[in-house]
């Protein structure tokens, strides 16, 4: 196979321009993030409720989501602390990375 120069000049633009591409790659919302997300898998019991024995992660983010203190986290409170939680940039949506630590709550 022969290269050319024109064909080696596209392809040093290409890998170039891959970056830029994946920095565009559009921030997940807060309502994707509840279609996609790990609530309903977690309440065992169905009671749209969370526990502290159906919460499997740190325990003492528990408490930080429990805004009422109720010991119970509703879907919202869970979703509302969560995005707060992965949006470590406070952009108001999660970007590929921030999104790719969803994994670790499934």
């Amino acid at each position: 196979m022969t290269w050319k120069a024109g064909s080696a000049s596209l392809m040093l633009a290409l890998a170039s321009a891959a970056p830029a591409v994946a920095e565009q790659a559009p921030a997940m919302t807060q309502r994707q993030l509840v279609r996609d997300g790990p609530f309903q898998q977690w309440d065992r019991n169905q009671d749209q409720r969370l526990d502290a024995a159906e919460f499997r992660a740190d325990p003492y983010l528990f408490a930080e989501f429990d805004a009422d203190g109720d010991l119970l986290l509703t879907e919202d409170e869970f979703y509302r602390h969560l995005f707060r939680y992965l949006d470590k940039d406070g952009s108001g949506g999660l970007d590929p990375a921030e999104a790719a630590e969803l994994d670790g709550w499934r």
